[in-house]
């Protein structure tokens, strides 16, 4: 069947399941990125972001650093300010 007419009628709901997946990764990877992209670019960073990222400011100035590990895959920690960040799953901005 073809594959990106299939994506188009059904959506996240059916690629989001492994059949979906084992369909075809590259498609359901794009359904996914495109279903969360949207409402991700524009979420703002929260109290805890910010938080973080002023901390981080407060340790430069000592000559010290802070490493940020999230599993958030939304940038916010970036976006509040914090410079060392490592995604464990990713982002939805930089993708294979």
């Amino acid at each position: 069947p073809d594959v990106g007419i299939l994506a188009n009628k059904l959506g996240l709901a059916y690629f989001g399941t492994p059949f979906g997946w084992w369909l075809s990764p590259g498609l359901a990877w794009k359904t996914y990125l495109n279903y969360f992209r949207n409402p991700i670019s524009i979420a703002k960073p929260n109290a805890g972001h910010i938080a973080i990222a002023k901390l981080e400011e407060i340790f430069k100035k000592e000559n010290k650093s802070i490493v940020v590990v999230t599993q958030n895959v939304d940038a916010l920690h970036q976006r509040a300010g914090s410079s060392k960040v490592y995604e464990l799953h990713g982002t939805v901005y930089r993708h294979k």
